[in-house]
């Protein structure tokens, strides 16, 4: 069975609002993402304070992993088990809860 998850990467620095958002469709727990994010910001070499940040890092992850696809949003995939969101250097998990419908956020 597949684990979805939606990883979302949000611009912290600057005038430019910039989020883009990538669809995992296996292996999304974060046993196996976290470790991709961090290995991502390791290889992407570029401060969290700098404007190149989130494209870097975006970069490494599709780099890292052939499977990841860009979409539109946490929200253009209703099946997702985990949303990840990394603003600079601040990484928020939620999990989504199938007895209240809605996601958590979780301790990781």
């Amino acid at each position: 069975m597949a684990t979805r998850t939606t990883i979302q990467l949000q611009n912290t620095v600057g005038v430019i609002d910039q989020t883009v958002t990538l669809y995992k469709h296996w292996d999304g727990y974060p046993s196996n993402v976290v470790p991709l994010i961090e290995l991502a910001i390791l290889n992407a070499n570029v401060n969290p304070k700098d404007r190149r940040f989130t494209s870097n890092v975006l970069g490494e992850l599709i780099i890292l992993d052939d499977k990841i696809e860009i979409t539109k949003s946490h929200e253009a995939h209703g099946d997702t088990e985990y949303q990840y969101n990394l603003k600079g250097s601040y990484l928020e998990i939620k999990k989504y809860d199938h007895k209240t419908g809605k996601y958590i956020v979780m301790s990781y």
